[in-house]
């Protein structure tokens, strides 16, 4: 008959304090560390251990159930929620660090109701350990008799174990990946990052976001706690409005804080904080640029034709050249040939102020071509294609040989006449 194997859901809850227990719902289970004489009272067991040495120490289990309980005890590794908090391991054969460390003297006590129960044991750091933080729990839940196969509930109680091993610190966070999301108005960074140092890490993270008209800053702590070689999923909402248009760079910068590394003779050194960035850039509001481009596309393509449509009018008019005279404006020239003046102008592209000098060449339109003026004209003289008005920023792309001189020196030089 094929094997059946206990599934459980753990939910795992550290002790923060000295005589924290659960309700008793949930086994009424409470685990501290046993106090010292003459000693401040303990909430976790923190050592400071060299490689080959041992430490010995118990732990004090209580039952403050009104019934007797059958107690499970076990040493395992710290890890991390995908938040960053504190957790353990789910069984001690997955102990790859200290968890091993630890032996305890019994695996598996018996408490009255109301008891307490005294459990000792030893960590023996082996001569091989890396130097840095090692991190983890001695946990305990209440053996259920006669479990049925299948799910049940388990929930551990752990005191938490802290060994520092002599030696020099590392620190280093390698950031992996970085995106960003703007939903419901609301601008979030997730950072994929890994703490690759041999201490635990606190990291605090400065935002710098920089748009084209100005510079922001924000700073996100309380991101969790990550043990050496631990994953790091971090995320951060923009508490500003989120952009809505336009091109933005982004440097976010990972705070380590200072730290103690403590040296082979004991004693401590602060190491300064520690920065790691990374810098991306991202665009915002991409589909309104689209229509805007293509907007501003079609009014110069607009404006383009318009540009065609009014030489064309020029090349299809019958032109007179008057050369003006000393004191001569434009004004005189349209009463004496009785075209208007803004005819005139508009045909011989005249800047405001409208000035002319005397020996100047303009342009004076008299009537349309007839179509036999208009075929021997196409024989000798082309009017440039549209796609040649498309592509130019020029205002006027056709100008009759005979008053392309006149247009040059009024439009580069224009004074008033005299």
């Amino acid at each position: 008959m094929k094997k059946l194997y206990y599934s459980s859901i753990v939910l795992l809850v550290l002790v923060l304090g000295l005589g924290w227990s659960l309700p008793a719902q949930a086994g009424s289970l409470g685990i501290t560390p046993k106090p010292l004489p003459n000693e401040p009272l303990r909430s976790w067991f923190v050592y400071t251990l060299r490689p080959g040495e041992t430490k010995d120490d118990t732990v004090v289990i209580n039952n403050h159930s009104d019934k007797p309980l059958a107690v499970i005890i076990e040493a395992l590794d710290a890890t991390n929620t995908a938040e960053g908090g504190f957790t353990l391991i789910d069984s001690p054969d997955q102990n790859q660090d200290i968890g091993r460390w630890i032996k305890l003297d019994a695996s598996a006590v018996s408490i009255a109701a109301g008891k307490s129960a005294e459990v000792g044991f030893r960590i023996a750091v082996p001569s091989d350990a890396s130097p840095g933080q090692h991190s983890g729990a001695i946990a305990i839940y209440e053996k259920l008799a006669g479990q049925p196969s299948g799910i049940g509930l388990r929930i551990r109680v752990g005191a938490r174990v802290y060994v520092t091993v002599p030696g020099k610190v590392t620190r280093k966070i390698t950031i992996q990946k970085v995106s960003h999301e703007i939903k419901d108005g609301k601008l979030t960074f997730a950072i994929q990052a890994k703490n690759e140092s041999n201490v635990n890490l606190e990291p605090a993270l400065d935002i710098n976001m920089r748009s084209l008209l100005r510079n922001l800053h924000q700073e996100e702590n309380e991101l969790g706690t990550y043990l050496p070689n631990s994953s790091m999923k971090l995320t951060a909402t923009w508490k500003r409005s989120a952009p809505k248009m336009g091109y933005y760079r982004v440097k976010l910068v990972l705070h380590t804080w200072s730290v103690d590394e403590v040296l082979e003779d004991g004693s401590k050194k602060t190491l300064p904080d520690m920065t790691f960035s990374y810098s991306f850039s991202f665009w915002v509001g991409g589909k309104y640029l689209i229509w805007l481009t293509s907007f501003l596309l079609l009014l110069w393509l607009g404006f383009r034709f318009v540009i065609y449509l009014l030489d064309r009018i020029k090349y299809r008019t019958k032109v007179e050249v008057h050369t003006i005279q000393k004191g001569e404006t434009v004004m005189h020239l349209s009463e004496r040939t009785g075209v208007f003046p803004q005819h005139i102008v508009r045909f011989n592209r005249l800047v405001w102020p409208y000035a002319v000098n005397a020996g100047d060449r303009l342009m004076v339109p008299t009537r349309p071509l007839t179509p036999d003026e208009l075929y021997q004209k196409l024989q000798s003289e082309f009017l440039p294609p549209v796609w040649q008005y498309l592509l130019s920023f020029r205002t006027s792309l056709y100008h009759p040989a005979i008053g392309r001189s006149a247009e040059k020196k009024t439009r580069a030089k224009p004074r008033r006449g005299k």
